[in-house]
Parts: C-alpha cells; structure tokens; sequence
C-alpha cells in the first residue's frame, strides 16, 4: 500500500512539472512572438527613416554603412552590436544601469546618458 501511495506521489508530482514546464513554454512562445512583432517594426520604422533622411539630405547607403562599421566600431570589437562602457552615478557612485537615465539607489539623473537611454 505504502509502494502504491509512493509511485501515484511520483506520478502526481512529474504531471505537475510537465504542466509546469508546458506553461513556461507558452509565455517563451509568447514573448518570443511580441519579440518578433517589435523587430519587424522596428526595421519597418528605420527603413522609413532611411528612405526620407536619404531623400531629403542626398546621403547614401555607402554613407550609411560606413557610420554603422564606425559605430560598431566604437567598443574596439566589430560584432554588429555597440556596447557602451559601464557608468557611474555622480551622486552615490554607485553603477548605472545601462538603460536607466536615473540612478536606482539615490534617484540622481545622469547628465551624459544621452537620447538613447531609457527613462
């Protein structure tokens, strides 16, 4: 009786985990989904902004490419991807988050943080 009573236990708990474990996947898919929909707005969007900056100013892709080589360029490692070098908040000291304009612990913004950090 108690063999019984164990195995229906161990049973009882894989179903859970494997319902767990289903329900993670779900969210992943999700995210996975919202993710893709950004992106494809995102190029949709540069692709706009491409085209009028191009339109109105005469640059061209050759001008375009050579600032994106430069920019990825800028953390001495040619990878697709700008990295920025971790900062400090001039209030505590403490580190900045790399999207925050704001520090986390004593709330001073960061003068240098520029437009592309998030609020």
């Amino acid at each position: 009786m108690f063999w019984d009573y164990l195995i229906y236990s161990r049973a009882v708990d894989a179903e859970r985990q494997a319902m767990d474990a289903k329900a993670v996947a779900r969210d992943a898919q999700s995210d996975l989904h919202f993710a893709r929909d950004a992106i494809e707005r995102l190029v949709l969007v540069n692709r706009a902004m491409w085209e009028l900056l191009a339109a109105k100013t005469g640059c061209t892709e050759q001008e375009l490419m050579k600032k994106v080589e430069e920019l990825d360029l800028s953390d001495g490692i040619a990878d697709g991807k700008m990295k920025t070098a971790p900062r400090s908040c001039t209030g505590c000291g403490r580190p900045l988050g790399r999207r925050r304009a704001h520090c986390l612990y004593c709330g001073a913004k960061d003068a240098s943080a520029g437009l592309f950090v998030g609020p």
